[in-house]
């Protein structure tokens, strides 16, 4: 409540209070030709003026009470929104560590595959990353509240199961293409929530298909990659059986 704001339900009570106040004493005085009669009339008044008094006090705690409820409702409103606001402004840029996290998990993945593996190149999810995603779950309309909660899920179960391949990297030789589809699917995740980041509409999402072609040259074993990702996602993945069909010439 700002200091120099008027109260004006109190201003309009109080007028009219007082002027009932002012009615009910001057006419006490009309009604009696004897002045002297006003302290006998105004003992009579004394008795209904102070539950007049009485129940003004009242109207006024109440219209102050519901008037500051109002305040202090708009002012928690205006919290929210900042709070949304700020969690959707930061929403990019741990989308665009999240794709790049999916990229570094697929050139780890290959490092195995080339013998070139160092404990210390095993990629991890920032912690403020985590945060952040748990902050626009909090704040995000609802249809946006849902993908970036599938998100926030798929990427933790992306990451254990790296890093229980890694536990025993013979597995990895195993579910090398199921961990490639993994990252992919997160990236493909992360792409398309950027126009939402941005305040922009979705004009061109993302799909496995486009992400497998960003990765490409990070992959090894291609034709088995390109085949479970046809298992996993069947036939909406057209420009990835548009690669099938080339990669015999690549």
């Amino acid at each position: 409540m700002r200091a120099r704001e008027i109260n004006v339900p109190f201003v309009y009570t109080s007028v009219i209070g007082f002027g009932l106040f002012g009615f009910a004493l001057g006419a006490s005085i009309f009604q009696n030709e004897n002045l002297g009669e006003f302290h006998s009339a105004a003992s009579q008044w004394r008795d209904t003026i102070s539950i007049m008094v009485a129940i003004f006090a009242a109207f006024i705690a109440f219209a102050n009470s519901i008037r500051q409820n109002a305040i202090t409702i708009q002012m928690n409103k205006e919290e929210i929104d900042r709070e949304r606001f700020a969690a959707r402004s930061t929403l990019a840029l741990t989308l665009g560590e999240i794709c790049h996290y999916a990229e570094e998990c697929i050139i780890f993945l290959r490092e195995i595959e080339t013998n070139s593996y160092t404990e210390a190149s095993v990629p991890l999810i920032n912690a403020n990353t985590i945060e952040s995603l748990e902050q626009n779950i909090r704040y995000a309309d609802d249809i946006f509240r849902v993908k970036i909660a599938e998100l926030a899920s798929d990427l933790q179960v992306q990451s254990g199961r790296l890093k229980g391949s890694v536990a025993n990297l013979r597995s990895i030789d195993l579910h090398y293409t199921d961990r490639i589809s993994d990252a992919l699917d997160i990236y493909v995740q992360a792409s398309n929530l950027f126009n939402y980041a941005r305040f922009e509409d979705e004009k061109y999402p993302t799909d496995i298909g486009s992400a497998f072609s960003i990765m490409r040259r990070h992959i090894v074993r291609r034709e088995e990659v390109e085949r479970a990702i046809l298992r996993r996602h069947g036939g909406g993945t057209s420009s990835i059986r548009t690669n099938h069909r080339q990669s015999a010439t690549i």
